[in-house]
């Protein structure tokens, strides 16, 4: 898969990174390879994936390789460095809402106050 061998923990750690990007997103071995290249030239090059666009970004944030891809998981996104890899849950709101009780059984008691003050 990687043409290189990993020699130190931080190029052990990138590669692993790299290929774990294979589990949530369809890349080629090929995407692998370029994306522990880019990992391991600048400990703080990041691979940040939003949606279907995989995005290389140097150390300065500027962009250097984006990429269209299939999602294979319920993800919103990863973020990858050499160090790291962060995933971003995809966040399903839910249609039930609570709170709001109460107000009913307050208002009971304001009429029945209120009627027993004016029945004296």
């Amino acid at each position: 898969m990687l043409k290189t061998n990993p020699e130190t923990y931080r190029e052990l750690k990138a590669m692993k990174n790299a290929t774990e990007i294979a589990k949530y997103y369809n890349v080629s071995t090929d995407f692998v390879d370029d994306a522990y290249d880019f990992l391991i030239a600048d400990p703080g090059n990041e691979i940040r994936i939003d949606d279907d666009i995989i995005t290389f970004r140097d150390n300065q944030k500027n962009i250097k390789k984006q990429y269209k891809t299939n999602l294979v998981s319920s993800l919103d996104g990863l973020i990858v460095t050499a160090a790291m890899f962060t995933l971003i849950p995809h966040y399903n709101p839910s249609s039930y809402s609570g709170g709001g009780g109460g107000s009913s059984s307050n208002n009971n008691n304001n009429n029945n106050n209120n009627n027993n003050n004016n029945n004296h």
